[in-house]
């Protein structure tokens, strides 16, 4: 495989944050109501959509079906693996930036984010209602949620007090909801989540390869010079002085390969929700070196072998 790598580092802060406003404002300024109302309209609007373009009758729903929906048992879909494992995620990572945007905390936010896979559940598909959407809308929703929220933020951050407008749009497209909310409200939710001046590691791939894809019943076939880009950031390195990790997330580890083949190759998400500072040779460490408890969504589609071979990776981890 023939890759070019740019890569970035930052250890120290490299702009001058003197003159922004950071997300205490938001927190002042917090809505309960606001991400409600805002969830509930995106999954009017999303069933919608489906409704009309999707070409099949599950997202006709009324109030027979809700009805129905809220006494009926909850059960396993049989859902495409790109739907169940990136597609419910990124709509559960719709409602968590609702949230966080608004000036809710990371416990705050998972609320709102189970809150709104159930309501999609219940609401928004005729079907019954499922077990592993809830878990995958709601957890993994709220995982990779708060990756791209962190991300968005950052992008933001380092543009200074007046972010460009590239930085604006490009924060817009990892964090649409946030986007959105940082528009659509003026200065009331335009505050820039602080990092505290976290260390990160990024690095792009770009490549080419030969691919191997297979379907049951077929041969093989390998597509030559299948185009690769993968993307790594790595937040809230350790062993910087005076950083701590008070907030879930404040480390967190993104990856994510897209190719020319298979669109998404793999999308995960690590992040530390609670850590604490631990003794090496007695003396005091702070950093991420201790994990209470960590959580992990990994979402992959492997082309390379028939569907009757593939092993799925689980969508939640615990370490």
């Amino acid at each position: 495989m023939a890759r070019i790598e740019l890569v970035n580092t930052s250890a120290e802060s490299t702009t001058d944050n003197t003159n922004i406003d950071f997300s205490i404002d938001n927190q002042a300024n917090k809505s309960y109501l606001i991400p409600a109302v805002e969830i509930i309209g995106f999954d009017f609007l999303l069933n919608q959509f489906n409704r009309h373009y999707s070409g099949i009758s599950d997202y006709d729903s009324n109030l027979s079906t809700i009805r129905h929906n809220l006494h009926s048992s909850w059960d396993d879909d049989k859902d495409p693996f790109s739907i169940n494992q990136l597609g419910h995620p990124y709509q559960g990572s719709i409602y968590h930036g609702f949230a966080r945007s608004v000036g809710l905390n990371y416990w705050e936010s998972i609320g709102y984010t189970l809150a709104g896979s159930g309501f999609w559940e219940i609401a928004g598909e005729k079907v019954p209602p499922s077990k592993n959407d809830m878990i995958s809308t709601g957890f993994g929703g709220s995982f990779l949620g708060e990756a791209l929220f962190r991300m968005s933020s950052l992008v933001l951050e380092k543009g200074g007090s007046t972010p460009s407008f590239w930085r604006e749009t490009s924060a817009a497209l990892i964090s649409p909801a946030a986007g959105f909310n940082r528009h659509a409200f003026g200065d009331r939710f335009d505050s820039v989540f602080e990092s505290n001046d976290a260390s990160y590691y990024s690095r792009l791939q770009l490549g080419l390869s030969n691919t191997i894809s297979g379907h049951p019943g077929t041969a093989d076939e390998i597509k030559k010079n299948d185009a690769q880009l993968d993307f790594m950031l790595g937040y809230g390195l350790p062993g910087k002085p005076g950083y701590s990790y008070t907030r879930p997330f404040d480390y967190f580890v993104f990856q994510t390969t897209a190719s020319s083949a298979n669109v998404f190759e793999n999308v995960m998400t690590r992040g530390l929700l609670y850590g604490t500072d631990y003794q090496a040779g007695g003396e005091t460490t702070e950093d991420c070196g201790a994990y209470m408890a960590a959580m992990t969504i990994f979402l992959r589609k492997l082309s390379a072998f028939p569907a009757q071979h593939c092993r799925l990776a689980p969508l939640a981890s615990y370490g």
